[in-house]
């Protein structure tokens, strides 16, 4: 099964060389490495597992980067349809409103039919490592239970309200 994930868009401070930014955005090996060392890349590693957060090509819904964490750039239609098309994902994570707002877009114009999991940005105010947690728990199921099911089509992350209301 082919798993691929979109954040929002990329950051990197505003010495990095050009060299190292164009080796982020084209290598999915050196992204995945750099990645697993934000501190988004650390949640969702603690979330899914080393093993399981090696098989995600990890990309984002903007191959434009900012130079500040918290930077925000809209998410480009051209750029999210090329990594569908590139990767034929079995299985779409979308972190964040930006990849939210671009998978809902890609669905609509029928760009992508498979299965998409969304979820808070890993980083997202108000929420926990437990959330990530959870979230996992039903990628691991939409995994398990590939091709038997569409219901967790549009699936997000639960939260602690739905744990306490027992959802």
């Amino acid at each position: 099964m082919t798993i691929l994930a979109f954040l929002q868009n990329p950051w990197h401070p505003q010495n990095t060389s050009k060299r190292v930014i164009e080796k982020y955005r084209d290598n999915q090996k050196f992204h995945r490495v750099v990645f697993r060392n934000s501190m988004s890349g650390r949640r969702l590693l603690k979330a899914l597992g080393p093993e399981f957060f090696d098989r995600v090509i990890w990309d984002n819904a903007c191959e434009l980067y900012t130079s500040r964490s918290d930077g925000l750039q809209k998410y480009s239609r051209n750029h999210m349809l090329e990594s569908i098309r590139e990767n034929r994902p079995d299985l779409v994570l979308a972190f964040g409103n930006q990849a939210r707002m671009g998978m809902e877009e890609m669905i609509f114009m029928r760009k992508y039919s498979g299965l998409v999991l969304y979820c808070h940005h890993p980083n997202a105010r108000g929420r926990t490592q437990a959330d990530l947690n959870n979230f996992a728990i039903t990628v691991r199921e939409a995994v398990h239970n590939h091709g038997t099911s569409s219901e967790t089509m549009g699936a997000r992350a639960p939260n602690a309200s739905d744990r306490a209301a027992g959802r």
